[in-house]
């Protein structure tokens, strides 16, 4: 029966530390590779080492194949990069102690209609327990708290690029109409003829009487919804009636508000517009940020 022996190596050897004298008497620690021996069960395997202003970080081969709490799976590139960047919140003593991250987790179920105790299910899907999956909140509270202060809050937009793209990246709203409708059957009418209806229906029309009519709640039609046939409706004008011949009798149609194309407000797209300019600028200052950490530590790839 094989024997399981935990082995944590680097690529595929194992990892063996021995000490060599050199000519002065000095111990030095050196690696020794040599391949696993047969009995030995691979458990996981080493694939990074980041040494980083703080602290050094070892990511295994697991680390990588594990999804995120927030069930992201994740590159070697993405760990070891969340990593730096904690360790920059840790460097600069951002607030992360445990009360003010159960207080940011608890303001987060409560985003998405969670109560508290709900994390330790979405840990457990992940395959975390409670300490681990905290840790990786505590890890990513740090992380994007740090990204909002050395990158979002430098990402300024002047007003005259914002007005600029608006003039230049109009957003149209088709026309709509605010319509009422209502059936008139012969049945109804006591067995009316069609050319008699006709007639009531025209006096109706234009004075509103003769003719019991039971509306519908109004709604809003978009013009292009407005299906083959119904062309009439985008000439009518406010506060008028027109009539189609249907099946069985007619039906009506009372335009009660209408709104033509029109661009929207530079107010409503403010907001979406001024992201619409950071996304270039923030990708690239996020990069160049990252990169500052990489080039500061050492990272060593196995």
């Amino acid at each position: 029966m094989k024997k399981l022996i935990i082995v944590l190596i680097f690529l595929v050897h194992s990892l063996v530390i021995c000490s060599i004298k050199s000519d002065k008497e000095t111990v030095l620690p050196t690696l020794v590779v040599e391949k696993i021996p047969s009995d030995c069960i691979l458990l996981d395997e080493i694939i990074a080492v980041a040494h980083g202003p703080e602290r050094s970080q070892i990511f295994c081969k697991s680390d990588q194949e594990r999804r995120g709490i927030d069930s992201r799976q994740r590159t070697l590139g993405d760990l070891i990069g969340d990593e730096l960047i904690y360790q920059d919140a840790l460097k600069f003593k951002l607030p992360i102690d445990d009360t003010i991250v159960k207080d940011h987790l608890r303001r987060t179920l409560q985003a998405f209609g969670l109560k508290p105790g709900d994390e330790q299910s979405i840990f457990a899907q992940e395959g975390y327990s409670y300490d681990e999956g905290f840790n990786q909140f505590r890890i990513m509270y740090g992380v994007n708290t740090m990204i909002d202060q050395r990158v979002r809050s430098a990402l300024l937009v002047p007003e005259d690029d914002v007005i600029a793209y608006y003039n230049e990246n109009p957003v149209i709203k088709e026309p709509v109409y605010f319509l009422q409708t209502a059936f008139l059957s012969l049945e109804r009418e006591k067995g009316k003829k069609m050319k008699g209806l006709e007639k009531d229906i025209e006096r109706f029309i234009k004075t509103g009487k003769g003719v019991d009519v039971m509306w519908s709640d109004p709604y809003w039609l978009k013009e292009s919804e407005i299906a083959e046939g119904l062309d009439f409706i985008t000439q009518m004008q406010e506060n008028t009636i027109e009539k189609q011949r249907v099946a069985g009798g007619y039906q009506l149609y009372q335009l009660k508000q209408k709104k033509p194309q029109r661009a929207v407000p530079l107010k409503k797209r403010y907001k979406q517009i001024v992201e619409t300019l950071r996304k270039p600028k923030f990708v690239k200052n996020l990069e160049k940020y990252k990169k500052s950490l990489f080039d500061a530590a050492t990272i060593i790839y196995l």
